[in-house]
């Protein structure tokens, strides 16, 4: 079957932009810390935002299988797609490795426990609290790869990844469902072990290996969904999600929750939406494409450096919301001095970290 046609999706380059500005509202609090602006801020954070990584997810999937096409396989494109993402997975993490220091140094158990712990995170859920996504990317490509290989149909590779998302789901807002089965020593024995050696299900095995091999349904199959459908059908998936939402709130007491049933639907259908949105050609969006990687990769310190500075001005400006302001402003500036000067000569290798 031959290669599809080159395509340019402006508008995937676009939501990516606004995906990482939710990235940052889900590490620090858009409204500020104020118990007045509770509602407010779970509603962005724990609401809107939550499309946001698993957007990334699908859109990795959905250009590495159409420009590594399922049914002209080639390693050697793979390759270079996981070396590029094991290098920024790396490199970012040795850039937020001091951060990790003090905790290693001060673990309750002395420094070598902590040093283990870090080595854990860092091979299992990330080296840091956002940089799962990179780590997470790999082993579903990895997986996915292998599958294919073994020429296994790309419905059924969803149906397996659709298997793990729901068990993964007990480990998230839909843990509650576990609770009676802990009075069984051996089961809570498997759970205690799960969480001492992996953390969390909030990985590639579990969610990142849904969204991935969603992003090869949507590269393969080139049906006729009208946009208006999709939209209509993003709106009563979103709809389902407030409902859920609310639902699991209600039996599990708590709202920050990294993925749920009803965000399947609705990411599938915002990322058939937002790809049928044309836009006029423009260099602006390839601008912002870059831009929203290092947004994603250095908000939490800009976040770290900006939190530490408005304390020395005023102790309670870190609780306000002009922490999630200046971290949004000074993350896009940086992006933008770091794309341009990665243009000059001498400086081309910072293309290399985004």
């Amino acid at each position: 079957m031959p290669l599809p046609k080159k395509e340019y999706y402006y508008s995937i380059d676009a939501a990516k932009f606004i995906c990482a500005l939710l990235v940052v509202a889900v590490h620090c609090m858009p409204f500020g810390y104020s118990e007045a602006f509770l509602i407010p801020n779970q509603i962005v954070r724990n609401y809107i935002a939550r499309i946001a990584v698993p957007f990334f997810f699908v859109s990795s999937g959905y250009f590495y299988f159409k420009s590594n096409y399922c049914y002209d396989y080639k390693k050697d494109k793979e390759r270079k797609f996981l070396s590029r993402f094991l290098f920024l997975y790396i490199f970012w993490c040795l850039v937020y490795f001091p951060m990790h220091i003090p905790g290693i140094l001060n673990d309750p158990k002395g420094a070598a426990v902590g040093a283990l712990k870090y080595l854990r995170d860092f091979v299992f859920i990330g080296g840091h609290i956002h940089l799962w996504y990179l780590s997470a990317t790999v082993f579903a490509i990895l997986v996915i790869s292998a599958l294919l290989e073994k020429n296994l149909s790309i419905e059924r590779i969803f149906r397996y990844s659709l298997v793990l998302y729901f068990i993964g789901l007990l480990g998230q807002g839909y843990s509650f469902l576990l609770e009676p089965l802990k009075r069984y020593s051996i089961i809570k024995g498997f759970i205690d072990l799960y969480e001492n050696v992996f953390v969390t299900t909030r990985n590639g095995l579990f969610k990142a290996f849904t969204f991935v091999s969603m992003g090869l349904i949507l590269a393969d199959h080139r049906d006729h969904l009208p946009k208006r459908t999709s939209l209509i059908c993003l709106i009563l998936s979103m709809a389902g999600f407030a409902g859920e939402l609310l639902l699991v709130k209600h039996f599990s007491g708590r709202i920050e929750n990294d993925y749920y049933i009803s965000l399947l639907p609705a990411i599938f259908f915002f990322y058939r939406y937002i790809s049928k949105i044309k836009l006029e050609p423009s260099d602006k969006y390839k601008t912002l494409r870059k831009s929203s990687t290092l947004i994603y990769f250095t908000h939490p310190w800009v976040k770290n450096v900006l939190g530490s500075v408005l304390k020395r001005v005023n102790s309670t400006l870190p609780n306000t919301c002009l922490l999630f302001i200046l971290t949004v402003i000074c993350c896009i500036l940086l992006s933008m001095a770091v794309i341009k000067l990665s243009e000059i000569k001498g400086f081309k290798w910072l293309k290399k970290i985004y």
